[in-house]
């Protein structure tokens, strides 16, 4: 990835990589010495070691999703089932696959997904569809979708 590629919000923050491996349960190695031993051989100070027991749902979840680097952008991998957007298209629109994902995504309403779907295809083609013109002025009320 060259630096034009990365996204200027990212661009401007300094970023440290931390590396997380979730590898089995923690019945597989809490009931044998051996195996917390080589798990504690293989930790490193920049790694953490955790199984997938320790995964719990976040609160803000509802705003992430899954993406992949590819060669002609970012592509969209899996969405929660409780993914929420807002209604400012320049976050979706160089991000593609969104349909794919949110079909994939069976654990979601049809109506919502379809709900979604529409949203979104509204906001990568028109991003400021939600802007509102009074006065001379134009703005965007905050709005969860």
């Amino acid at each position: 990835m060259t630096a034009a590629e990365i996204p200027l919000e990212l661009a401007r923050r300094r970023l440290t990589p931390r590396l997380v491996l979730i590898y089995g349960r923690r019945d597989n190695y809490v009931g044998s010495r051996r195996r917390q031993e080589k798990r504690a051989e293989l930790a490193r100070a920049d790694e953490r070691l955790m199984s997938f027991d320790r995964l719990t749902p976040t609160k803000d979840g509802v705003l992430f999703s899954c993406v992949r680097k590819e060669q002609d952008g970012y592509r969209v991998v899996a969405v929660p089932p409780c993914l929420t957007i807002f209604n400012d298209g320049e976050d979706y629109q160089h991000v593609s696959g969104w349909e794919q994902a949110l079909d994939a995504c069976l654990d979601m309403a049809h109506s919502r997904r379809e709900y979604l779907k529409n949203q979104l295809r509204l906001l990568t083609e028109s991003p400021e569809a939600h802007v509102q013109a009074s006065g001379g002025l134009r703005f965007r009320r905050p709005q969860w979708l």
